[in-house]
């Protein structure tokens, strides 16, 4: 590894051999490259200003697509949220008449209402810090029910030991039935709790405190059910993004790659220039010449683009037939074809990475890839495989895969090289690392393009020229 990382200084115009150390001088080039960019000044002073330009400008527009995001998110969450403040008024009013029914039925031994009351009214105090309602009323409700239903229990056993029957005025409805609405129930509630309230006989001494034990008890109970909602009320869900949740980055990152698609279509004239520069230090011929770049959308690198893509997609395509047929006969079929289509995938990776530099495309006559070697094979050796559908199928990879039949000829005789490259892209097409890697890439497939070729080492005078040239 150590003699693949310092392989581009001992020796140039060279392929180093192993397929280690291939790979890591494949993986090392881009480092190579930008530290000889860096050493001069006026290459420096572009590389460096227009990358981080380049990124401040992925970052502002993308915040502000963010921005834009949160703010529609934001006006659909308003309807919701004017609801909370009747809530909070309907949970409060309710948990007015738990109380007042509870102090109705102190004298029966019936603290549960008031931990009822309790309860709702801490809801209520949920709902207005900005909690969500359907969250916060779905642990209240089951906190209430509790309550009331144990205190329809002890006055139901209460009436069915004195023998009276139906409930008392201002008793606790039964569990299932609906307590009164916040609207017309108060002042029929507050009618019917003082009347058994006033006829109420004054408590002794001795109830009182078999009420306040069998009180503390109840309120112990109840405020460790309560720490639920305490936790929700201290940290209640957010409503759209904040720059402290999951859902921010997340949007930021996705935005962030459409931001910098559309950076790099108004300003790629600048790493051209970045890659001329590098070109010119690191003693291979420039694939450009000499211009003024400036800041413009470039109609037909955009449709050149494009057209790479549906290329790229179909090149993917074409092979999951064959990977799917691989897999077929084992039992674990899936993994199998994850793993056989992940590894075209990154085959075809390595080529267009190879493809970056035109010098990949100067082969006139390159031989089949392995593939259609391997398939021409198959089709004419092996039985099952020697009739029409197969050849066809064969023919339709040759026809699809023609126009870059020079890249595959030129990544198969440095393999691991462009294999190590192409990971350097693949990390570096991260937001922002792209804008800092993309117009190194060119570069280093060229030198490895070169390197295939030792009998033409690169002249020591180039270099000193181009210094001179950028100076």
């Amino acid at each position: 590894m150590r003699d693949g990382a310092g392989h581009f200084q001992s020796w140039r115009g060279q392929t180093p051999r192993g397929w280690l150390r291939q790979f890591v001088h494949g993986l090392s080039l881009p480092f190579h490259i930008v530290r000889e960019v860096l050493r001069t000044p006026e290459a420096q002073r572009r590389y460096l200003r227009v990358c981080l330009t380049q990124t401040a400008a992925t970052l502002l527009v993308a915040l502000v697509f963010t921005g834009v995001n949160n703010s529609d998110n934001d006006s659909d969450d308003d309807v919701p949220r004017k609801n909370i403040q009747a809530q909070v008024e309907k949970q409060r009013k309710r948990a007015e008449i738990l109380r007042q029914r509870a102090h109705a039925r102190a004298q029966a031994k019936d603290p549960k209402l008031e931990a009822a009351a309790l309860a709702t009214q801490r809801s209520a105090e949920a709902l207005a810090d900005g909690g969500s309602p359907l969250a916060l009323a779905q642990a209240v409700s089951a906190l209430v029910q509790e309550a009331t239903r144990s205190a329809a229990e002890s006055a139901q056993q209460e009436h069915d030991a004195s023998g009276t029957h139906g409930p008392q005025a201002g008793a606790t409805p039964l569990e299932g039935e609906a307590l009164p609405a916040p609207s017309t129930a108060p002042p029929h509630a507050n009618a019917d709790d003082e009347r058994p309230h006033s006829k109420a006989p004054e408590a002794d001494s001795d109830d009182g405190e078999d009420d306040n034990e069998d009180g503390a008890d109840l309120d112990e109970a109840i405020n460790a059910a309560a720490n639920s909602l305490e936790a929700r009320i201290d940290k209640p869900p957010s409503h759209g993004f904040t720059t402290g949740s999951l859902a921010f980055w997340a949007a930021l990152f996705g935005t962030m790659h459409i931001a910098q698609w559309i950076v790099l279509a108004l300003s790629r004239d600048y790493h051209t220039a970045i890659a001329r520069d590098a070109s010119l230090l690191t003693g291979v011929p420039p694939e450009d010449d000499d211009f003024s770049p400036r800041v413009r959308l470039n109609t037909v690198w955009l449709r050149s683009k494009l057209k790479r893509r549906i290329r790229a997609l179909l090149h993917f395509a074409v092979g999951l037939p064959f990977a799917a047929l691989v897999a077929a006969p084992f039992p674990f079929k899936h993994e199998v074809f994850t793993t056989l289509s992940s590894l075209w995938g990154l085959w075809w990776l390595c080529v267009y990475t190879t493809a970056k530099s035109a010098r990949a495309w100067e082969n006139p006559t390159p031989r089949d890839p392995w593939f259609l070697r391997g398939w021409d094979w198959v089709t004419t050796h092996v039985p099952g495989f020697r009739w029409g559908l197969p050849r066809a199928y064969g023919r339709l990879l040759r026809r699809l895969t023609q126009e870059v039949r020079s890249p595959m000829a030129a990544m198969e005789r440095l393999p691991w090289s462009y294999a190590g490259l192409a990971l350097v892209r693949f990390v570096g097409s991260v937001p922002p690392l792209k804008f800092f890697t993309r117009p190194l890439i060119p570069v280093s497939s060229a030198h490895l393009l070169v390197a295939q070729n030792a009998s033409k080492p690169i002249a020591p005078e180039a270099i000193s020229s181009a210094e001179a040239t950028l100076e």
